[in-house]
Parts: C-alpha cells; structure tokens; sequence
C-alpha cells in the first residue's frame, strides 16, 4: 500500500513493527537496522506520520508510536516534531491511559 491510502493505526503499526524486528544487544543498543535513520523509506514513513500526528491521540496509538521511537532511537526533525506535538496533546487526556500505557510512553520518551 502506498503511504497516502494507510490509515492512521497503518502507520503507527508499521513503525512500531519496525521497531519489534530491532535487536538488542547487551549493551542496549539496537542492532539489525543500521541505518534506519537513513533509510529513505523509513523517511518517507515518518514525514507522513507528521503529516497526520493530530490524528494520534488514542492511548494505544500514542504508546505504540513513543515506544517504538524509543526502541529505534532514531532522532530527526520530522520525529522530534511528532514526539512535540503528541506530548503536548496528550497532556490534555493523560487520566485516560492505563498504568501500562503511561509507562511504555514515558520509557520511549525517557531512552530518545
């Protein structure tokens, strides 16, 4: 499927399966996705995770999303934009996440 016929939980889904297929080894570093920052699929999959960041605002979605840029621990203008602007609106419905939830969303934040 091309990027403009994917829904928002699409895109959320295909990041955070990326972010599954990562390696960690001992020392937490990410290893089987060199170069993923880099990677102008990967690129493209973002901008367009930015295009629709309003539309980001479940509980799940968001967690999904924090944790596997945390996972990946990759850092652009496009994700530092993302993570900016579902942090800000989030804030507004916090009370609304489960305790698992919260805690994935703030560990992704915590290891970017």
């Amino acid at each position: 499927r091309s990027l403009g016929q994917m829904n928002v939980v699409g895109l959320v889904s295909s990041i955070h399966l990326i972010a599954k297929l990562a390696d960690v080894d001992a020392f937490g570093k990410v290893q089987g996705l060199r170069g993923l920052g880099s990677d102008a699929r990967f690129g493209a999959l973002v901008s367009h995770v930015r295009a629709v960041v309003a539309e980001i605002y479940t509980p799940r979605n968001v967690m999904r999303i924090m944790w596997a840029f945390g996972k990946l621990g990759v850092r652009s203008h496009d994700v530092d934009a993302i993570v900016e602007k579902i942090s800000r609106s989030a804030l507004s419905h916090v009370h609304s996440f489960s305790p698992q939830e919260l805690s994935n969303v703030l560990w992704g934040i915590a290891k970017m």
